[in-house]
């Protein structure tokens, strides 16, 4: 039987920031962005 090489913890640890960084840049910046529009268009509309 042939052993497969076990990843080494470095490469999982860093597979996993990329893929952070990808959530971070594909849903967290967006759901951001709409919140505070959200929360800006509340305030003008109350403010009037």
């Amino acid at each position: 039987m042939v052993k497969q090489k076990k990843p080494s913890n470095d490469d999982i640890d860093e597979k996993v920031k990329q893929f952070d960084r990808k959530v971070i840049g594909d849903y967290l910046i967006p759901f951001v962005v709409s919140l505070v529009t959200t929360l800006l268009t509340l305030a003008a509309l109350y403010a009037r």
